[in-house]
């Protein structure tokens, strides 16, 4: 039977391996060297650094991390030492459209402007881009892309330069992976230089990486009023928080965007799949996690405008102001609070009611994600 370590703060994950390998749960913090001497697999989220460091000299042939990006674990001293190495994609894309959706709809409001008329540019279209855009749309902004790998094999229709996003955007929101070589680098991709060349008042929004904006150069910008605002959710220092930067923000948070309920049991059966599969288990052993609770109800008030009617139930399933509030009244607590985020539902785990009095309301919640009730009772 081959041996686990897990980080103990992974959802879902708790008790479905059990039948098929001898799981071992520690805090991410505990995950030490001297404790893998034994495990053949390892899995953890980001809070987990997988180097040299960590596993040399260990007898670990598999790491699964829980996440979308990578860039905590040294994937070519990995693979050089032949220790397998997957990640969770797409696992919590609906929590991050549904974070950006929820930003997009409070910070217009905030600044006095609506996503009508609003011009998006989206800086990387991967899983969690293609749903922003696609969320960008049904709101009625308009939406520039860029994605030079995608450009690359895909060709130029759709997408644009990331100096014409920069210089006709009213918003930008950041999703890609922290790379620092290969064809396109991603570190520090928001720079001085690319601040410098905004039109005057953008707003910036970072949910992928910390590292992907350079932060003394946002804050730089954002004290010359170059940059309005912003919204930031993964920080350079992370588990630290640059506090002055948080204090400058419209929207803080600590790195929470993609924790929902869905989310996170989607990364959990991914990474059971791929262990089960790497080390050739009998995956009718093993568990599944248990399943979602039933939708949650929002009903439309008809004494309202449409706007303000989106607004509230946008609101009524994810309080984006409430969780940056929370943040910024103690942004040294960033991991306490991290590691005791309640419970999120995505959009999709919503049923709207009253459908009858907004139909072209629930098309826009429709395409966002939300179940509407049958129109017809």
């Amino acid at each position: 039977m081959i041996s686990i370590l897990a980080d103990s703060n992974i959802p879902f994950l708790r008790g479905l391996l059990e039948p098929v390998a001898k799981v071992t749960y520690l805090p991410a913090g505990m995950i030490t060297r001297d404790k893998l001497s034994h495990h053949d697999a390892l899995i953890i989220r980001t809070r987990t650094r997988c180097d040299e460091s960590l596993l040399k000299d260990t007898t670990v042939k598999f790491i699964g991390t829980a996440t979308i990006g990578m860039d905590h674990i040294d994937t070519r001293w990995c693979e050089s030492v032949g220790i397998r190495v997957v990640n969770a994609p797409g696992c919590n894309s609906g929590a991050v459209m549904q974070y950006i959706t929820s930003a997009l709809v409070h910070i217009t409001k905030l600044y006095g402007e609506t996503p009508e008329g609003t011009t998006v540019g989206i800086v990387g279209a991967g899983n969690v881009g293609k749903k922003v855009i696609k969320a960008a749309l049904a709101l009625g902004m308009k939406v520039l892309v860029n994605d030079p790998p995608r450009e690359e094999t895909e060709g130029r229709e759709g997408f644009v330069s990331l100096q014409r996003l920069a210089a006709e955007s009213d918003i930008i929101s950041f999703h890609t992976p922290l790379t620092s070589d290969g064809a396109y680098p991603t570190r520090h991709l928001g720079n001085r230089n690319f601040f410098s060349s905004l039109k005057k008042g953008t707003i910036i929004i970072n949910s992928s990486r910390g590292g992907v904006i350079d932060e003394e150069a946002l804050k730089n910008a954002i004290c010359r009023n170059i940059v309005a605002g912003a919204v930031i959710d993964t920080w350079e220092g992370e588990p630290r928080a640059d506090a002055e930067l948080v204090a400058m923000c419209d929207i803080a948070t600590p790195h929470i965007a993609g924790y929902s309920l869905e989310g996170k049991r989607n990364a959990a059966l991914m990474i059971i799949k791929d262990v089960a599969g790497f080390f050739n288990l009998d995956s009718s052993l093993i568990k599944t996690p248990e399943p979602l609770p039933g939708e949650l109800e929002i009903s439309l008030s008809v004494n309202r405008e449409i706007p303000e009617t989106l607004n509230a139930v946008i609101k009524a399933a994810y309080d984006i102001e409430k969780d940056s509030n929370n943040f910024r009244s103690s942004p040294g607590l960033f991991e306490e609070i991290r590691n005791s985020y309640p419970v999120r539902r995505e959009f999709s785990g919503f049923r709207v009611t009253g459908s009858d009095s907004l139909p072209n309301l629930c098309l826009v919640l429709e395409k966002l994600g939300f179940n509407i009730a049958d129109r017809s009772q």
